[in-house]
C-alpha cells in the first residue's frame, strides 16, 4: 500500500524561509571574480608589453578583458631635451593620422624644437651672417 505524504501550508512556508535564509547566506559571502570564467584571447597569449590585458566589467555584470594599449610618450625638443607643449603625445600609428595643425606648431621647426632652442638659432645665424658680412668688408 502506498502512503501520501501532505504537507501543510504553515509547514511548506517554513521550510521555503529556511531556504531563503540559507541562501541569502552564501549569496551574501559569493564573489563573482572568485568564479573561474574561461576566457578566450584573440591573438597570442604571451605576457609582452604589447599584450597586456585590463579586467573590465561590462554593463551586463560580466567580466571579461580587454587589451590595452601601449602609453605614448610626450615629444622632446632635438635641442634641449624639453617637453614640446602643444603636440599630441600619441602612438606613431595614431600620431600618423592627425590633421597637420595637431602634430606640430605653427613656426620653423616646430615639431622638432621648442620656441628657446629656434630663436637661440636665428639669433646665431643672424650673427653669423653679420660676421661674414664684416670680414668681406675688411
Amino acid at each position: 500500500m502506498v502512503e501520501y505524504c501532505f504537507v501543510t501550508l504553515y509547514e511548506s512556508s517554513f521550510v521555503f524561509a529556511l531556504f531563503l535564509f540559507v541562501s541569502k547566506i552564501f549569496v551574501k559571502n559569493f564573489h563573482p571574480e572568485q568564479m573561474v570564467v574561461p576566457i578566450k584571447f584573440i591573438g597570442n597569449t604571451y605576457k609582452t608589453a604589447s599584450n597586456k590585458r585590463v579586467k573590465v566589467i561590462t554593463p551586463s555584470k560580466k567580466i571579461s578583458f580587454i587589451k590595452e594599449g601601449k602609453k605614448a610618450k610626450m615629444h622632446r625638443c632635438h635641442g634641449c631635451e624639453q617637453l614640446l607643449i602643444g603636440i599630441a603625445a600619441l602612438r606613431p600609428a595614431a600620431f600618423s593620422r592627425l590633421p597637420v595643425s595637431q602634430r606640430r606648431v605653427s613656426r620653423p621647426y616646430g615639431a622638432t624644437h621648442c620656441s628657446n632652442c629656434v630663436k637661440k638659432k636665428i639669433i646665431s645665424s643672424f650673427l653669423n651672417d653679420e660676421q661674414k658680412l664684416l670680414s668681406k668688408k675688411n
